[in-house]
């Protein structure tokens, strides 16, 4: 018996991070541009700040440098947040009971053969690639200090909502993984 679940944030979440690594990718590939070519444009455009600040021969070339990299570091900074908060997120999840068990009433079921169900939960990577990772229900562990996750197998942290997932037994173990941390 497989069932699946599908994580109702799935695509705001990768529509969030593609626009956020896409944002960031942009500061940091025009910083330097705008640091080394405003200073020849801003006879030609009539921006305040690119005529008072980065396009001013008066300001040593280092400032501009600067003000350049604390633009791109905000990028890349909000990007790396943004990553470390949603990559635990799962997006999907396909559940395998072992053929032993796969016609028994849930209360006829032992805890060691739950235990073997198989388990591929599908995350998102920085580059917004998706991840697949297996492991046996018996793997589920209590997430740790981290926020934003459920629970860890394997060492990774993943985070579902334990409302989606219909199998009722492997929904108790994991909000009894999260429940004891």
């Amino acid at each position: 018996m497989a069932s699946t679940y599908k994580g109702h944030l799935a695509k705001t979440v990768i529509n969030l991070k593609r626009l956020s690594l896409t944002s960031s990718l942009l500061a940091v590939v025009s910083t330097p541009v705008f640091v080394v070519s405003l200073g020849r444009i801003r006879k030609k455009i009539n921006i305040y700040f690119a005529r008072q600040v980065m396009g001013d021969s008066s300001i040593p070339l280092v400032v501009r440098a600067g003000i350049s990299g604390t633009v791109a570091m905000f990028g890349l900074g909000s990007t790396g947040l943004l990553s470390f908060m949603f990559k635990p997120y799962v997006s999907e999840m396909k559940i395998e009971r072992p053929a032993s068990i796969a016609g028994k009433m849930d209360d006829e079921v032992d805890t060691d053969e739950l235990a073997k169900t198989k388990i591929t939960a599908t995350t998102f990577s920085f580059w917004t690639l998706p991840v697949k990772t297996s492991f046996e229900l018996g793997d589920v562990k209590p997430p740790g200090m981290r926020p934003f996750v459920t629970f860890s197998a394997k060492g990774k942290p993943f985070y579902v909502h334990e409302d989606l997932i219909k199998d009722d037994r492997v929904r108790s173990v994991f909000v009894a993984a999260k429940n004891a941390s």
